[in-house]
């Protein structure tokens, strides 16, 4: 490979994502991470700076996903894999006196929309850098 892999992760802050983060940036990785927490993406940045790009995003919504995906086709044109990791969990109980359909949608597009979107859009720059597997869709 002529250039490091170049990777789109979302929630790369905490949990599974900030252990995805440090992992990946150890195997030389450039990484573009997306998360909606301010102050964990500042301390990524400050930590990892030459070899990270932060974004604070909030994928519940399309236009947002949609600038996103404009923002990395722009400024990381060498993009060559995603990893959805971003997720949220509300387990909402039908019965729960607090219950709201609100929160099954929120994680419906954090958990399926977003990645689902993400995908879609990013599909025509990760077929143009890894040209090869355009014989397969």
């Amino acid at each position: 490979m002529d250039h490091p892999q170049t990777t789109l992760l979302t929630g790369g802050t905490s949990g599974i994502g900030l252990e995805l983060t440090k992992q990946l940036i150890a195997e030389g990785h450039r990484l573009i991470v997306v998360a909606r927490n301010k102050e964990r993406l500042a301390a990524l940045n400050s930590t990892y700076r030459t070899r990270i790009s932060c974004y604070q995003y909030d994928l519940s919504s399309p236009q947002q996903v949609d600038e996103l995906c404009k923002l990395v086709s722009v400024r990381h044109p060498k993009l060559n894999m995603i990893i959805n990791n971003a997720a949220i969990q509300e387990t909402p109980g039908f019965l729960d006196e607090d219950f709201s359909f609100d929160t099954i949608e929120l994680e419906t597009r954090i958990n399926f929309l977003a990645p689902a979107w993400i995908t879609s859009r990013m599909l025509p720059l990760l077929l143009q850098q890894n040209g090869k597997f355009q014989n397969l869709i």
